[in-house]
């Protein structure tokens, strides 16, 4: 006779699908995959505590709706004991085309890949009001979202923990966040993690794009490069939020404002890290500050702000732009660092762009050097400047279409 191969097992109890599997299982179980899964109906976890070890295999959702729905405060590891990162995939959802995480409830993700997977919101993950997501050597890959968050949208106090040597590229996004949307949620990225080749192809934030009182951290190794937005923030753009760069490097992402980061009515700090090599085609190569019924702030304490480019716009500012209104003030505090070596090509503020009375420039410690602008090579300040303690603010020059012209032009 032909035995039928079974597709996955609880310890020593054997089981023809997957479903079945999962239906068997209790609070706490490990479930290990012994081939791949092609499934047509969602996986629903509604056990507290289960494991799925995908064991070197792929499951493959057919057909619409997401691959896995967790229901609310429940909580899920998806992980792969064979150290390929197998893979989840196929879904196509309103919400969380990969995995749909229900209000409160966790998931753990480790060394396993979500991929090209696809939704309304949350192309890779959805986390519903207080939903946690936390990643470990894994990869969220090629998903898509027509509106919120290419590889995973957060809301409503959410929390998403991007920790060690993770990857989320080539994800894309309709609206807003290319990677990651977070409405009122907080957002860590630590570790070495990468976020590489991700989209917002109509808004902003081509990496990350936070609202709401949303808190993002990044730190460690982590890397945020080649990121686009068609409008703001090639790598992040914040909004009533805080953006705290403890270390890590932003670098080659590009935006129509702010290249790199993008501070709407929120607080950045830099204490560590570089933003490099971006490149916004108006204003703010590097950073951009901006109010909108609210005060906007900047602070650089360390790290580097180097090498990006503001290509037109006679405002400029092609490693920082500042910006302010009679109604709320936007105030740029440079107290260490280095900004170096930016270019506003066509406009005013090599270095850092004050662009009107507004606007603040608290110049307390730092090093501005070999900026170039048709103007300002290093600072053009067109706002409210102090100055004190020993910042360094030297061989900047100005700019012509052929190239700098060697014209020593500080401030």
């Amino acid at each position: 006779f032909c035995q039928r191969k079974m597709a996955a097992k609880i310890e020593n109890n054997f089981y023809e699908s997957l479903s079945e599997a999962l239906e068997a299982a209790a609070d706490g179980d490990k479930i290990v995959l012994l081939q791949n899964a092609g499934i047509e109906n969602t996986l629903n976890i509604i056990k507290n505590n289960l494991t799925l070890d995908l064991n070197g295999f792929t499951v493959n959702k057919v057909g619409s709706g997401s691959v896995i729905v967790l229901g609310e405060e429940i909580t899920f590891t998806l992980t792969d004991s064979s150290g390929n990162r197998a893979t989840v995939t196929g879904g196509s959802a309103e919400n969380g085309g990969g995995v749909y995480v229900g209000r409160g409830g966790t998931l753990f993700l480790s060394d396993v890949s979500v991929s090209k997977c696809s939704a309304q919101n949350g192309g890779g993950v959805y986390l519903a009001d207080g939903g946690k997501l936390s990643m470990n050597g894994s990869m969220i890959f090629g998903c898509t979202a027509s509106g919120q968050g290419g590889a995973v949208a957060a809301y409503s106090g959410s929390t998403v923990d991007v920790g060690d040597n993770n990857e989320l590229s080539e994800n894309v996004s309709g609206g807003d966040g290319g990677a990651i949307y977070a409405d009122n949620s907080t957002v860590q990225v630590n570790g070495g993690s990468v976020f590489q080749y991700n989209r917002a192809e109509n808004y902003s934030g081509g990496a990350i794009y936070a609202k709401s009182n949303s808190s993002v951290t990044i730190g460690g190794y982590c890397t945020f490069s080649e990121n686009t937005a068609e409008g703001n923030g090639g790598g992040v753009y914040a909004y009533n939020s805080t953006v705290t760069m403890e270390n890590g490097n932003v670098f080659l992402n590009k935006a129509t404002y702010g290249g790199g980061i993008y501070i709407h009515a929120s607080v950045f700090v830099m204490d560590d890290g570089e933003i490099s090599n971006n490149t916004a085609s108006n204003f703010g190569g590097g950073i951009m500050v901006q109010i909108d019924k609210a005060k906007s702030s900047a602070t650089i304490n360390g790290g580097s702000v180097s090498g990006n480019i503001a290509e037109n716009e006679a405002n400029g500012g092609g490693g920082i732009w500042v910006n302010g209104s009679s109604d709320y003030s936007a105030t740029l505090t440079v107290n260490g660092g280095h900004i170096s070596d930016n270019i506003a090509k066509n406009g005013y503020g090599g270095g850092i762009r004050v662009q009107n009375s507004y606007a603040y420039l608290n110049l307390n410690g730092g090093t501005i050097v070999g900026n170039s602008a048709l103007r300002g090579g290093g600072v053009e300040n067109d706002g409210n400047m102090t100055v004190s303690g020993a910042p360094h603010v030297y061989a900047n020059t100005l700019y012509s279409e052929n190239g700098e012209d060697n014209t020593i032009n500080n401030i």
